[in-house]
């Protein structure tokens, strides 16, 4: 059992009264009475008159006067409490799934060359332009343990680590003209690794391809882990299945890929209960969207069914 959406709504939207699985009440955007409606299972709204919707974060956000957020933090956190009688907890399950595993733990460490975004000797930022002209902040290349190597192998290259419960890697981001784009460590697994893992603290979250683009959605404060790739592998995929079966993940690749984004939700929807797929416009990748293009994209999400031409982009 998960966040009871039919109770808390019918407890706080204005006028509210059910109406078969959905709870009906004023719209809080626009005010007009009696045209917001609510799913009671999936908290999936939207209203009929300002057109406002999307998923349940969004909405109690409004209500409650909190940021978005905050709204996914207190519905993982009732979430728990619903599940509480369960024995099997979130930790209980993540330790059997490494205890069944026999393979070693991924372990590459920083290159030789490696030097910190922020230089705490000298107590000042080291910003290569590279990752400015790219949007990154200060605070999120500290937030992800961000550097840089200026000689070696891996010389005007950004090092960005990837680290997780299967062990910890890093890929290499060229900041100029160099081939290839991404120099890796040869050595690391990286398809058993996932980055962003240590934001997932429960909820609603993101899954895209690469490191940039999970850096962009952090900076929106969308919770978000990279694949490294196109294809989620069974070893991420185990470590997706620590997550509750309530939370929603969402699949945001490139809008190019038309078949990748399908074939990771199947895989998905093996443990999650709810998985949608999001669309950016053409032309925009998760590592270059705007924050409204981003939250547009995941509140527009669509519930993920057998394939391309059977997604519904029901709104409840």
């Amino acid at each position: 059992m998960g966040f009871d959406y039919g109770s808390y709504f019918e407890g706080s939207l204005d006028s509210a009264r059910a109406s078969g699985a959905e709870v009906v009440g004023d719209c809080p955007f626009c005010g007009k009475e009696g045209k917001l409606w609510v799913n009671g299972t999936t908290g999936r709204w939207i209203c009929f008159r300002c057109e406002e919707g999307g998923r349940a974060a969004g909405l109690i956000a409004e209500l409650e006067g909190i940021t978005r957020s905050e709204a996914e933090a207190r519905i993982f956190r009732d979430s728990l409490v619903a599940r509480a009688g369960d024995p099997e907890t979130l930790i209980d399950k993540f330790r059997a799934s490494l205890a069944a595993d026999d393979d070693e733990d991924v372990d590459e460490p920083l290159p030789d060359e490696f030097k910190s975004i922020w230089d705490a000797e000298a107590k000042r930022w080291k910003m290569p332009v590279y990752l400015v002209d790219r949007g990154v902040t200060r605070e999120a290349a500290a937030h992800f343990g961000m550097g840089f190597c200026d000689s070696g192998r891996y010389g005007g290259r950004v090092i960005v680590p990837v680290v997780c419960p299967r062990g910890s890697a890093w890929v290499a981001r060229a900041t100029g003209d160099q081939e290839p784009k991404y120099l890796n460590p040869s050595r690391a697994a990286l398809g058993r690794l996932v980055m962003g893992w240590d934001d997932l603290v429960g909820g609603d979250f993101v899954i895209v391809e690469g490191v940039f683009d999970v850096i962009r959605l952090w900076q929106h404060g969308i919770k978000a882990v990279a694949t490294l790739g196109k294809v989620l592998h069974s070893e991420q995929m185990g470590l997706l299945r620590c997550m509750p079966r309530e939370a929603a993940p969402t699949v945001m690749l490139d809008p190019e890929e038309k078949i990748a984004p399908f074939n990771m939700a199947s895989m998905l929807k093996l443990h999650f209960r709810r998985v949608y797929v999001a669309s950016l416009p053409v032309g925009v990748d998760p590592g270059s969207s705007t924050a409204a293009q981003a939250n547009a994209a995941v509140d527009g999400a669509s519930l993920a069914s057998a394939g391309p031409a059977s997604i519904q982009r029901a709104r409840l």
